[in-house]
């Protein structure tokens, strides 16, 4: 029977070892769920404080605006306004926002409200404190100065339909400084449904949320979420949120899509191979009870293995040591307290201190003596700077033996060693980086400053060539007048003397033609405004045009039929033109096809 007992035994102790791991498994796997819930719910609330946040910086804005103005904005300047804000895109949950102002101690109606939809129609000339929810809001805003949240209310743009609950949220608008001198409010509409649609992110569906009103969870108080599920939640909790005065009670809830994406099959399977573990280990005792020679073999074999399971362990530590000996960045290891427990040759030629002397130092003094809020963290084994793992890669500032400041770039995780926890960090010297990066930033400057010389010189180029037209039609318009009174000063009375003498006059005409486009050119010309035909203009400007531009650009032109006249400087619109057109010229590098287009268009009000 001895075998059999042996074989008996061996099964219990592995089914009892099986079910202490199965258990430790299954109790991690609910402490990671409640962790995970936790973050959730944390995030739900945050986001939640965050929108409100946001929309009374929407408000203030708001408020700012009207205060702008004398008394009101004018209608079409504060829809302009709201426009801007395009709320419906940015704003979930925003109906409207408006005006509303204070006749005497018992009226206030809505003066404006944007977007002007249909359903804000209804709230126009709506006397606010005609319900005691809004009148006691906007009391306490006036009285305070500060943004003031109402209670769940019915909101008026819902009209006859059920709707959704709403809230508004008010500042007060004062003449001048005294709170006395109290004339109105700016105030947002919401609709609770928008407002929280899309604010748990991609993973809504997994938690249920409900809103509300006040402090007690009622049901005549819920704003959002107010059907309850009759299944039990595995996690339930509430948060209570003061926002702009008024306190919101948040509950949140898991539901099965939450606890099965985050169900763990751990414990199952360990369960399993600890079962089979331990018929497979009864079965081998009880083989080996049956005979001592296949026992000796079998211990024998055990031993064996052992001795090679214990080279092994040496040749990886070996390794290890090796790697971590031979790696360009410096090793250390800190343990609980923050005292070093390894420092690899690296760490010596980097910061300056023997393994001797750095073992057994704190961390914090010998590297890190000033203040860096990233290593407290890290330090006091806070997991969200360095998880568990590959750890995030912190940029610190580290001082060596002699003083020196050397940057760093630390990479860590944390381990646990006999219920203690312990930092493992590799720190890289980020010094030649730096200065590899400082001087990349001093090329990148160079090379900027030798393509703004080059774009200067092409625009000198420009001009060059402009000047070279200008003084070819110069020299031509002189050769016209020279010729013509040379002939009349030959044969003052020869009967082509007008003909010659009204030949010179155009040519100077011309040459003041000229003369215009170059103090126009030069911004030295007073406007004249004219009526003229821009398609004339053009047809004048277009020799100049070709000149400016050179031979590389071709350049067309197109006219609408029925242009209409136009009320302008005629020799600045050239040189407006003649700048547009040497700046296509040098977007173009000097080849390409350059069209300019005449055509009637009407600008209406947006």
């Amino acid at each position: 029977m001895l075998p059999l007992a042996l074989a008996a035994g061996t099964l219990c102790a592995g089914l009892a070892t099986t079910v202490l791991v199965w258990n430790g498994l299954r109790t991690g796997d609910d402490r990671q769920l409640r962790a995970e819930f936790d973050f959730r719910v944390r995030e739900v609330v945050q986001r939640i404080d965050r929108r409100m946040a946001t929309y009374e910086q929407v408000l203030r804005g708001v408020r700012a605006h009207v205060l702008a103005s004398p008394r009101l904005p004018e209608p079409a300047a504060f829809r302009t306004y709201a426009d801007t804000l395009q709320l419906r895109q940015f704003y979930p949950g925003i109906q409207g926002i408006g005006v509303a102002l204070l006749h005497d101690a018992t009226r206030s109606s809505v003066a404006m409200i944007e977007p002007l939809d249909v359903m804000n129609r209804r709230a126009l000339g709506f006397d606010m404190y005609a319900e005691p929810v809004r009148h006691a809001a906007m009391a306490r805003a006036g009285a305070t100065g500060q943004a003031a949240l109402t209670g769940q209310v019915r909101l008026v743009q819902e009209g006859e339909a059920a709707g959704q609950p709403g809230f508004l949220m008010y500042l007060p608008l004062y003449q001048g400084a005294d709170r006395k001198a109290l004339y109105g409010w700016a105030y947002g509409a919401f609709r609770m449904n928008d407002f929280m649609r899309g604010l748990d992110g991609e993973r809504e569906a997994d938690l249920d949320v409900a809103v509300y009103d006040g402090a007690a969870k009622a049901p005549a108080s819920c704003m959002y979420g107010c059907a309850d599920r009759a299944a039990m939640s595995r996690f339930d909790t509430t948060r209570t949120l003061q926002i702009a005065g008024r306190p919101w009670l948040v509950r949140v809830r898991s539901n099965p899509a939450f606890e099965a994406r985050m169900a763990s099959q751990q414990a199952a399977w360990a369960s399993v191979a600890g079962v089979i573990v331990s018929l497979l280990s009864a079965m081998l005792v009880w083989l080996l009870a049956l005979g001592r020679h296949r026992a000796r073999l079998l211990a024998r074999r055990m031993t064996d293995d052992l001795h090679r399971s214990h080279e092994r362990l040496r040749q990886e530590r070996t390794r290890l040591v090796s790697i971590l000996e031979n790696a360009n960045d410096a090793f250390v290891a800190v343990d609980h307290a923050g005292l070093v427990t390894y420092w690899n040759a690296q760490a010596e030629h980097t910061f300056g201190w023997p393994a001797a002397a750095a073992l057994g130092q704190p961390l914090r003094g010998l590297l890190f003596p000033g203040a860096q809020q990233e290593l407290d963290r890290l330090l006091a084994f806070d997991a969200t700077p360095c998880p568990s793992g590959p750890g995030q890669r912190l940029q610190l500032t580290a001082t060596a033996r002699d003083g020196k400041p050397v940057p760093v770039e630390l990479s860590c995780s944390i381990a646990h060693h006999g219920g203690r926890a312990a930092l493992h960090g590799f720190i890289r010297d980020l010094s030649a980086d730096k200065a590899a990066a400082a001087r990349e930033a001093q090329r990148q400057r160079e090379l900027h400053d030798a393509q703004q010389a080059l774009h200067r010189a092409q625009k000198l180029e420009a001009v060059g060539k402009l000047t070279g037209g200008v003084a070819h039609d110069f020299n031509n318009v002189l050769q016209v007048i020279y010729g013509n009174v040379q002939a009349v000063a030959a044969a003052p009375g020869g009967a082509d003397t007008p003909r010659r003498l009204d030949g010179a006059l155009a040519a100077v005409e011309r040459g003041a033609r000229l003369s215009g486009q170059l103090l126009a050119f030069a911004r030295r010309q007073p406007l004249e405004p004219v009526v003229i035909n821009l398609a004339r203009t053009l047809r004048n400007v277009d020799d100049l045009l070709r000149r400016a531009l050179g031979d590389g650009v071709e350049l067309t032109t197109r006219v609408q039929p029925g242009l209409w006249n136009t009320l302008v400087d005629p020799n600045r619109l050239e040189n407006v033109i003649l700048n547009l057109a040497i700046n296509a010229r040098d977007a173009m590098a000097g080849s390409g096809t350059l069209q300019v287009e005449l055509a009637n268009h009407v600008l209406d009000a947006r």
